[in-house]
């Protein structure tokens, strides 16, 4: 995991920073804010571990050799930004209780600020940055208000198109990539790097809805593996998707097998975007990889033991005793 540990000491940083000025917020607000943080400090044992919306702007500067005290000030700017992003997620999957909506939009729009109060120091000099942010906003948006529709159609997983469309739901993470290289003036960057962040996004997107499915499909959001599953099967979208039936095709059917092959695919693709010219981006790539790698050998261990005659126990555990 070099894509982590080179950059060690700069994300603790990065955190350090991000909690001071949380602290700093008024009260309610600021105990809020902590925990939030907490949520996604990758140095928390229960935190998710989203490392790309912290490390990207460290793995590109690796290329471009900004001054350290740069690239921590743009990476806390981004982290800001991140939460700011996972709230609207949140609420639009109804993952805050009623309860806490007012306090977490509350804290959405200081994260929102504190992002445009670092970028208007940072990039006072280089006006051409808002260009990129309004255009990255506008497309994240777009994005997040047709997922739905974009999941329903029929492209072809792996389909240029389709990996486009499912890396959209992150789009705001470019303009990490943007500030980096502009400060740098290495903008003839930009194009292999927009590129190659998609097809990672397309990666850890598959791989984080494989382990949501459960919760995905009891609180109706959109999901890969559930999409796929449903063209399988023949199912309209507004019929019931039963637990059980997908559990049964994710064991007995070609639905794990079929997303990693996109994983595949999308890793060879990635290779000849990027080549050699960032290690760390290729690493944390292949590291997705290897994960649903694992998952899905898994998966073919879980159904040979089954031909071997755990047929009826597991029917006991999976289906009767949900």
């Amino acid at each position: 995991m070099k894509f982590f540990y080179d950059f060690c000491d700069d994300l603790k940083e990065v955190f350090e920073r991000c909690e001071k000025i949380i602290s700093k917020y008024p009260k309610g607000l600021n105990e809020a804010g902590m925990k939030n943080l907490g949520k996604y400090n990758v140095f928390e044992e229960n935190a998710s571990k989203n490392y790309i919306c912290y490390l990207l702007s460290f793995w590109v500067n690796h290329q471009c050799g900004l001054k350290r005290e740069v690239c921590i000030k743009v990476t806390v700017a981004n982290t800001f930004m991140m939460l700011f992003a996972f709230i609207q997620d949140d609420i639009i999957d109804r993952e805050i209780d009623y309860k806490d909506i007012s306090k977490t939009i509350m804290l959405s729009n200081l994260y929102f600020s504190e992002f445009m109060s670092i970028y208007r120091e940072v990039f006072k000099h280089h006006e051409e940055i808002w260009d990129y942010y309004d255009f990255y906003m506008k497309k994240w948006s777009k994005s997040i208000i047709d997922e739905q529709i974009n999941m329903n159609n029929k492209i072809p997983l792996g389909n240029e198109k389709m990996v486009s469309l499912i890396s959209a739901k992150a789009e705001l993470i470019k303009i990490a990539v943007v500030g980096i290289c502009i400060l740098a003036k290495r903008e003839e960057l930009l194009n292999i790097y927009f590129k190659a962040i998609d097809r990672i996004l397309f990666s850890l997107q598959i791989a984080d809805d494989y382990i949501d499915w459960k919760k995905d499909l009891k609180r109706g959001n959109t999901n890969i593996l559930l999409r796929e599953f449903v063209k399988k099967r023949g199912i309209k979208h507004d019929e019931q998707i039963k637990e059980s039936n997908v559990k049964e095709e994710i064991i007995f059917g070609s639905l794990v097998d079929d997303l990693y092959m996109a994983l595949v695919e999308n890793s060879h693709n990635l290779n000849s975007i990027i080549g050699d010219k960032n290690i760390y981006i290729k690493e944390y790539n292949d590291s997705i990889l290897n994960f649903m790698k694992i998952q899905r050998e898994n998966c073919l261990e879980k159904r040979r033991v089954i031909k071997l005659g755990g047929f009826f126990n597991w029917v006991d555990k999976n289906i009767f005793n949900k």
